[in-house]
């Protein structure tokens, strides 16, 4: 009990570190790069700083673009180059800033899912897996199930990945809710909403035609 109790704390702080970096302007990662320098107003702007050659003033900019949710449209294909940043906290911020985008963000699909399959930051890839959850396009349902075995991946990436097939699919999956919160586990420490992501993905999930990444048709 006293150990499941300690997983489930370490989860708790973990997520509630991971969605610290879609509220204010928190760095995550190897860097810290103090306050930010103020964004730019415009969005063109905006769009020409992701290139500036410091790393504060691209970040400062991502924040400034997340914040403006699905009116950062404009900026969307400037930000998928970000998604190969040489820093990984900018990497991550650009995967929020797409996610926060909603549906005109699907272009950026395929960069997302490189970045869910091979980044090395593993709060890079948790981004991902949640901004293919929000902008809801249900081809990148097959590769966030892949994740689901992934030996490399850790707890909360795997919890997040579960989370973006129950938001694309409808599944009722526990705990499947957006935001930080706990998570059930059972009584060898799994989360409960990961058990209920891979029992769906077997049972019925895989069996299911989806579409071509990136084409949602």
């Amino acid at each position: 009990m006293v150990a499941r109790l300690v997983i489930m704390l370490a989860v708790c702080l973990f997520v509630l570190c991971t969605n610290a970096c879609t509220g204010d302007n928190v760095v995550i990662g190897p860097h810290n790069p103090g306050p930010l320098p103020t964004a730019p107003s415009t969005m063109s702007e905006l769009i020409a700083s992701l290139s500036d050659p410091d790393y504060r003033v691209r970040l400062a900019s991502i924040y400034a673009l997340r914040d403006m949710g699905p009116a950062a449209e404009p900026a969307v294909s400037a930000l998928i180059i970000v998604l190969s940043d040489d820093v990984s906290d900018v990497r991550t911020a650009a995967a929020y800033a797409l996610g926060g985008i909603g549906p005109a963000g699907a272009s950026a699909v395929p960069a997302l899912v490189q970045v869910l399959r091979s980044d090395e930051y593993g709060h890079a890839r948790v981004a991902a897996a949640e901004s293919l959850g929000r902008i809801g396009d249900t081809s990148a349902v097959p590769i966030l199930a892949e994740v689901l075995w992934d030996q490399e991946a850790d707890m909360s990436l795997h919890i997040k990945v579960s989370q973006a097939i129950a938001w694309l699919t409808g599944a009722e999956f526990p705990d499947c809710e957006p935001g930080p919160h706990g998570y059930k586990l059972n009584d060898e420490g799994e989360p409960l909403i990961v058990i209920a992501a891979r029992e769906w993905w077997m049972s019925e999930g895989q069996y299911q035609e989806w579409p071509a990444i990136g084409t949602d048709e």
